[in-house]
């Protein structure tokens, strides 16, 4: 029996929000009329692999405040990988570049809170014309299960004007266990879906319900069109117990550990053309003053050997600073295996030799666990 544990989770749909920011009508007056911080999201995958998720846009009032309260989060928080946005914001260009902002994945307008907006005229002209601005376009449905057919049509219409777009169902396409309609969207190879909770589930939501609706969208998208979403906070179930819900699921349909490796992790990293979040570390040690000079020569011209192994490790930008009795390190991880990474570089023999020679240059903080260098906080970052 495998465990979500042994997964790296990518979210595909997620939300948060600062009501000082955003003018958000739909909250109010209900449970989720409060602030949600990147930090508050985090911290609901604590125990588990969460490697980055990708933030859904929030049918705001203002589409241009709202776009510039995502863009800024995406550059400070790194495991934000992703962001979709509202096509119809004033401006999407991110405009110190005069381009697309590198996070932005694609569009989404809600169109299951007014009927019959999904077959107006004028609103798939606007889309199509914002669809052929993106690079990779893609576009995220979020409808009403009574709608499904004419998402079908409004594919069909973008696909006939030679638009290469990637669609992506929400939250099942908010269809029941069975629907003709969701098979008919399984055949086209450019529809995907989220496994992503609907807004109507709670922890009574059974088991069995889950596996139904599962077991349809593997039946009809199979393990290469399928993404995992958590839909926080809107949906009633965490983000930890939906994951667990979903990989129980998975396994009790037989899905292979690649399968559900796919599901939770590398088909929202390709549909959605995410790079994998950096991990970025500050550590602080105390230094000899008698042998600061000797540890400043052994720098100056460090090993190859030593070199070679930190690249090979999936280590980046490694810099180390000095002020008065301490050294401040700072780099980054660009690999998928902390844990295995930092093994190799403790097994080279030539960092061996090399960490008897700088060791001796420094006096470790008592409340170190590991290692010898004390690992700081990350209080701000801008990408």
């Amino acid at each position: 029996m495998n465990s979500l544990k042994d997964i790296t989770i990518i979210d595909s749909h997620f939300h948060i929000w600062d009501r000082e920011l955003l003018e958000l009508e739909w909250i109010k007056g209900t449970a989720l009329d409060r602030d949600f911080s990147f930090e508050d999201y985090e911290s609901e995958y604590e125990g588990l692999n969460f490697g980055g998720g990708v933030f859904v846009e929030l049918d705001s009032i203002n589409k241009q405040k709202e776009r510039d309260y995502i863009i800024n989060l995406a550059r400070q928080k790194s495991k934000m990988l992703g962001f979709v946005l509202n096509p119809f914001c004033e401006n999407y260009i991110c405009e110190n570049h005069g381009k697309n902002h590198k996070k932005l994945c694609g569009f989404r307008e809600v169109l299951h809170t007014e009927k019959g907006k999904i077959n107006d005229k004028d609103f798939r002209t606007r889309l199509k014309e914002n669809l052929r601005s993106l690079e990779n376009p893609l576009f995220e449905i979020c409808v009403n299960e009574e709608d499904l057919q004419s998402v079908l049509h409004l594919i069909k219409d973008i696909d006939a004007e030679n638009i290469k777009c990637s669609f992506v169902l929400n939250h099942f396409g908010n269809a029941k266990a069975q629907n003709h309609y969701i098979k008919e969207l399984g055949k086209l190879e450019n529809v995907v879906m989220k496994l992503s909770a609907k807004d109507c589930f709670s922890k009574d939501t059974t088991q069995t319900d889950i596996e139904s609706l599962i077991s349809l969208a593997l039946e009809s998208f199979g393990e290469k069109r399928l993404l995992f979403g958590s839909n926080y906070p809107v949906s009633n179930i965490s983000p930890k117990e939906w994951a667990t819900r979903v990989f129980d699921s998975l396994q009790n349909l037989n899905v292979s550990l690649e399968g559900i490796k796919d599901i939770f992790e590398r088909n929202a990293m390709r549909i959605y053309h995410l790079k994998p979040a950096t991990r970025r570390f500050g550590q602080i040690i105390k230094v000899k003053p008698e042998k600061f000079e000797l540890y400043k020569k052994l720098h100056a011209n460090a090993w190859s050997g030593v070199l070679d192994t930190l690249e090979r490790a999936n280590i980046r930008n490694y810099s180390i600073y000095h002020y008065s009795d301490f050294l401040f390190a700072y780099f980054e991880y660009v690999g998928e295996d902390f844990k295995a990474d930092m093994q190799k570089i403790a097994q080279c023999n030539i960092t061996r030799e090399w960490w008897k020679l700088t060791d001796s240059c420094q006096i470790p903080f008592k409340e170190v666990k590991e290692g010898i260098w004390l690992d700081m906080c990350e209080v701000f970052h801008l990408d």
